[in-house]
């Protein structure tokens, strides 16, 4: 694309990692580090040349980063390091969430009202899970699990049908002259496939940073799930109504 956005999303991204490190959220970076993986591997993207340019840049960042960001990233595996008592809290949290559900198996307690809910011995009030499965399942029960559950597979699949319906687009072309392989006659344009082959694989990145995230954070009533859903969505439409429509269109024509 043209060189003006291209640098305007590469300092969004910075400015976005920034964020990660000044705020030193630990679900934030774990969350970033398996959508970048999964990115790569999606797109082959994981050539020499990537891995050269991620340790490099990783020597050059590494050093700039504090000791407190560091300390906090350790006490994801180290409780001694958790000055604030998060770590503690949190886990607290997530046994309450589960007790609660089980308490209220069918309806839960209300959306949004896990916060609210105060019932006598409960140690952490005020409150939220931290956890989306939990959240869901302590606030709605368990048929708003399965509901959500179904959702975020959703997602997932959509974007990966996207992808595998347009994976042809990466083969190797013959190097030989006089021979060539045929696009196939899905009634998309070229660019229009690179376009929606490139968004259907970041979806399957964002989907997962997304849900590594969701694991540390109450966010089943956010709008950033649906708004990967709807995009994971209507990709997969729009390859699946196209290349319907294009073989009918042929089909009348013959």
């Amino acid at each position: 694309g043209p060189f003006f956005k291209r640098a305007l999303s590469a300092v969004i991204g910075i400015l976005m990692i920034g964020t990660l490190i000044f705020t030193k959220s630990r679900s934030g970076i774990v969350g970033v580090v398996a959508m970048f993986a999964v990115y790569l591997v999606v797109t082959r993207s994981l050539t020499p040349k990537t891995i050269i340019a991620g340790v490099v840049a990783g020597m050059l960042v590494v050093p700039m980063m504090p000791q407190t960001f560091w300390d906090r990233m350790a006490s994801i595996t180290d409780e001694t390091k958790d000055e604030t008592g998060s770590r503690e809290a949190r886990k607290v949290l997530l046994e309450q969430a589960w007790m609660l559900f089980l308490e209220n198996p069918l309806t839960g307690v209300g959306a949004g009202q896990f916060r609210n809910y105060g019932p006598p011995g409960r140690a952490e009030k005020w409150r939220v899970t931290h956890n989306v499965m939990l959240q869901i399942a302590a606030e709605v029960g368990a048929f708003g699990l399965i509901a959500f559950s179904f959702l975020v597979w959703r997602g997932f699949a959509s974007a990966w049908w996207t992808r595998k319906a347009l994976a042809w687009t990466y083969r190797r072309r013959p190097k030989r002259r006089g021979v060539a392989l045929e696009d196939p006659e899905d009634g998309l344009e070229p660019h229009e496939r690179e376009f929606l082959e490139t968004t259907a694989s970041a979806l399957v990145a964002c989907m997962t940073g997304w849900f590594v995230c969701a694991q540390f954070a109450s966010v089943a009533f956010n709008w950033t799930f649906y708004y990967l859903l709807g995009l994971s969505v209507c990709a997969r439409e729009v390859v699946r109504l196209r290349a319907a429509a294009y073989a009918e269109a042929k089909a009348l024509e013959t």
